[in-house]
């Protein structure tokens, strides 16, 4: 069970030379703050761009013109490459408080008026701590998951069993006996979680025991064969009723179908 791991611990400085050596990860790119207007009619929409250079706010030109707000899009940021081309060259352009538009696009036409640029910049550490954090913390986990298997992968391989490993791992070992293709019995495990242990153990020739892999989420499982019982005939004895009552069913099956094709040959034959 790898939740069962030790975490590690990551420090506070820790998080900040990652953000230190990792500048270029947290770089945020050039944007805009625009407030915007998509109108289907180009003569509305350029009385619109008329009227916010007139001294209009976007939200009362478009209901002026329009007689309602459904087309003012609101206060946006957007970065360069997160606006078409026809778009994004004349904002970018533009100083703060230019009216920008009409410009068609596949959805109609844009009205857009520039609040500011930002220029491109490292997010600060407050903002990005967290996420950092998290980061560390996986890749730590990870390693030490990886650390733990490894150690049991080696002893097992160095002749050590399950049971000698159980007082220092989080192992939990099961024993299935008799285990048979179609076993029903899956005790605490999933579905899933039982037919990959059958097919793992299916797959297996000795008593070697297989390499640790991922059963789910928090699990890894490994399985040893302790014994193989090749398939066999069952006893005559404790089979012969069964086979007596089939051999039985099928010849009173044989007898029926013989007897109901010559009734039928005696009323074709009148």
């Amino acid at each position: 069970d790898v939740s069962k791991i030790a975490k590690p611990t990551i420090s506070d400085a820790d998080v900040k030379a990652s953000y230190d050596e990792n500048q270029d990860k947290f770089a945020v790119p050039a944007s805009a703050d625009v407030e915007q207007s998509l109108i289907d009619d180009e003569a509305k929409a350029k009385a619109v761009a008329d009227a916010v250079k007139a001294g209009k706010t976007m939200s009362d030109a478009v209901k002026s013109v329009t007689g309602n707000v459904k087309a003012y899009q609101g206060k946006n940021n957007f970065s360069k490459d997160g606006l078409p081309s026809e778009i994004a060259t004349p904002v970018f352009a533009a100083k703060a408080g230019d009216v920008i538009g009409p410009i068609k696009s596949a959805l109609g036409y844009h009205v857009i008026q520039l609040v500011a640029l930002k220029d491109a910049h490292a997010a600060s550490f407050d903002s990005v701590k967290d996420k950092i954090r998290k980061e560390l913390e996986d890749e730590k986990s990870g390693n030490a998951v990886f650390d733990v298997t490894g150690d049991i992968e080696d002893r097992l391989a160095n002749g050590e069993t399950y049971e000698s490993m159980t007082k220092e791992y989080p192992l939990t070992l099961t024993t299935l006996k008799a285990l048979q293709k179609d076993t029903k019995d899956k005790g605490a495990w999933s579905d899933k979680e039982f037919s990959t242990i059958m097919i793992k153990a299916y797959g297996m020739k000795d008593s070697t025991p297989s390499e640790m892999s991922d059963l789910s989420a928090n699990k890894l499982y490994s399985v040893r064969v302790d014994k193989i019982t090749p398939a066999k005939a069952k006893p005559f004895a404790a089979v012969k009723a069964d086979i007596l009552k089939k051999w039985i069913a099928d010849n009173q099956s044989q007898d029926n179908l013989l007897s109901a094709q010559k009734k039928v040959d005696d009323l074709t034959s009148g």
